[in-house]
C-alpha cells in the first residue's frame, strides 16, 4: 500500500492545481480508498482471500456530469471492473446482504460528486479480516468551480 495510498494525495493535488489553469476540464475530487480484505477456508477444502471491492466509493463531478457513483479506484482511474454480487456469493463463502447508493452522499453543487456505496456483507464461518484505508480521518473529496 505504500504506492495506492500516496497517489491519491499526489493526483488530487495535481487536479486542484490544474483545475485553477484549465477551470472548464477540472475534476472534483474522488472517495479515498479502503482495501478490505477476509480470508479463510472456502468450506470446499480450499482458501480463498476476497478483496471487498463492492463497498468503493464515488468519483468527482466534473463540467457537464454527475461523477460515478462507484467506480474503482483512482489509480486505475476507474479502470478496474467491478464483480457482481451473484458471482461473489457462487464464489466466496458470503452472503451480500446490502450494496446500494448512499443518499446524499455528493456534496451539493451544479453537477453532484459520485454518492458512493453502502456495503454489508455476511461471511458464513470463520476467516481473518484485514482492512487498510489511511487518510479516512479527514475528507476526501473536494469541489471545484464552487462546488
Amino acid at each position: 500500500m505504500c504506492t495506492a495510498f500516496p497517489a491519491y494525495e499526489i493526483i488530487h493535488a495535481c487536479w486542484q492545481a490544474l483545475s485553477q489553469a484549465a477551470p472548464e476540464h477540472a475534476c472534483a475530487g474522488w472517495g479515498k480508498p479502503m482495501h478490505p480484505l477476509t480470508a479463510g477456508d472456502d468450506g470446499r477444502g480450499g482458501r480463498y482471500v476476497l478483496y471487498h471491492w463492492l463497498g468503493l466509493a464515488g468519483s468527482g463531478a466534473v463540467h457537464g456530469r454527475d461523477g460515478f457513483n462507484q467506480i474503482s479506484h483512482l489509480v486505475s482511474l476507474g479502470g478496474l471492473m467491478l464483480p457482481n454480487v451473484e458471482s461473489f456469493e457462487q464464489t466466496y463463502p458470503i452472503h451480500i446482504i446490502r450494496q446500494s447508493f448512499r443518499c446524499d452522499g455528493g456534496g451539493p453543487g451544479k453537477w453532484r460528486g459520485g454518492s458512493g456505496i453502502e456495503y454489508e456483507v455476511d461471511v458464513k464461518g470463520p476467516g481473518e479480516h484485514a482492512f487498510r484505508g489511511e487518510g479516512q480521518g479527514r475528507p476526501s473529496g473536494f469541489g471545484v468551480n464552487g462546488g
